[in-house]
């Protein structure tokens, strides 16, 4: 085990390694960053990893991690076989776990995306063996919306641990309803923290991918950033660039994604509309070269059926891109006004269209809405601003 701190430990649970693309790593590094700045609390973020039966200790990349699996009474859909395994695990897995929280003198558990997995630290607390440590479950999104799909015996685990837990924090006013609709009666414990971004760090992983021997695009492009998935609607994307590409020979698109089941399709539909020679996809990527791809965009699209709070938003933001997005969930909670940026209807190409229309024929107004998107994000979404939020629900 490495080395105890002094202080109590601020638990961060994540349900992947901590090398996974995507926002929500990046949020909770960003807050095991503040915890550590703040002082009050020892940050760790704990790795759900089903093959690490015991504690497994290290640092990644300056992040103190230990990685443990904890099993769920349902991981795959609800079955006797499963509650049956689940029960025989559960008393050396809450054994370890408990030790574990104990040594570190946990003060707060912080699920991130959770999981079901998350039943074993409320079997501690029933059983009063998880002390006087808060219990907070971050909702992102999909996260809420997955748990709302479930079969019924699924959604009364989920009911249970909503009912146990002291607060659900949302990263978007929008995702209240979906939180109160799976937990009816929960809106007291409901707090939203908005995601947020720090632009220094931003700038440097900037500077860190200038650094590497790649060769630059000369041409300009139109970005995308998001997971190759439906819900990012890069398909509506395509279409309204397919209407576009011919008046403006000399702009491409980029889209830049972690793989998932829609990247086919996507590449399909490239063929089909023959603009292999137009889009590139750039997939699983490092954050600092997906960073340095959005400070060299004309603009940022982000076509999305549905969203939390996108944290591409907010980098682009602290680089002073110019975004246009679907006016759908915690989106417009950012671009709140026509001055920070341009929202369309979602699943509508024809209307993206004229909105990428209009700013690539418009360099100054594509200026003038990257500065004021600079300025608002870097007025109201810092993470120091988000942990504070943090630390008033864990007092």
């Amino acid at each position: 085990m490495m080395r105890q701190s002094d202080k109590p430990t601020y638990l961060l649970v994540l349900p992947w390694p901590l090398s996974s693309i995507g926002g929500v790593t990046q949020v909770v590094m960003n807050l095991y960053r503040e915890c550590e700045r703040s002082g009050k609390f020892s940050p760790l973020i704990m790795i759900l990893d089903f093959a690490q039966s015991a504690p497994a200790f290290e640092v990644i990349d300056g992040f103190r991690c230990v990685r443990l699996g904890l099993a769920a009474p349902a991981n795959d859909g609800w079955s006797i076989r499963g509650m049956l395994a689940f029960a025989r695990r559960a008393p050396v897995t809450m054994w370890r776990l408990r030790r574990l929280l104990s040594s570190l003198r946990v003060a707060a558990v912080n699920a991130h995306y959770p999981t079901l997995s998350i039943v074993n630290f409320l079997l501690l607390r029933r059983l009063r063996l998880l002390g006087s440590a808060r219990l907070l479950l971050s909702f992102h999104g999909a996260d809420i919306r997955n748990a709302d799909k479930q079969g019924a015996l699924e959604k009364r685990l989920w009911r249970w641990m909503m009912r146990e837990s002291d607060r659900f924090v949302l990263c978007s006013d929008s995702l209240r309803g979906d939180v109160v609709r799976l937990a009816p009666g929960s809106d007291a414990k409901i707090a939203t923290v908005r995601n947020a971004v720090d632009i220094a760090l931003v700038k440097e992983g900037v500077g860190v991918a200038g650094n590497r021997s790649s060769a630059e695009r000369t041409r300009s492009y139109v970005l995308n950033i998001a997971t190759f998935e439906h819900k990012k609607g890069q398909d509506v994307l395509l279409e309204a660039f397919a209407n576009l590409a011919d008046d403006h020979p000399s702009i491409d698109l980029v889209i830049v994604g972690r793989d998932a089941a829609m990247r086919p399709r996507i590449e399909q539909i490239i063929r089909e509309r023959r603009l292999e020679q137009r889009v590139r996809c750039m997939v699983d990527i490092a954050y600092a070269d997906t960073l340095r791809t959005l400070s060299s965009a004309m603009l940022l699209v982000l076509p999305s059926r549905s969203e939390g709070l996108p944290l591409v938003i907010l980098e682009a933001g602290a680089l002073g891109i110019p975004v246009v997005a679907t006016h759908v969930d915690g989106i417009p909670e950012v671009i709140e006004r026509d001055d920070l940026g341009v929202l369309v209807p979602p699943e509508n190409a024809k209307a993206l269209e004229a909105a990428l229309r209009s700013l690539i024929g418009d360099a100054d107004r594509r200026a003038r809405l990257g500065a004021s998107l600079h300025a608002h994000v870097a007025s109201a979404f810092s993470w120091d601003r988000a942990w504070a939020q943090y630390m008033a629900l864990v007092a």
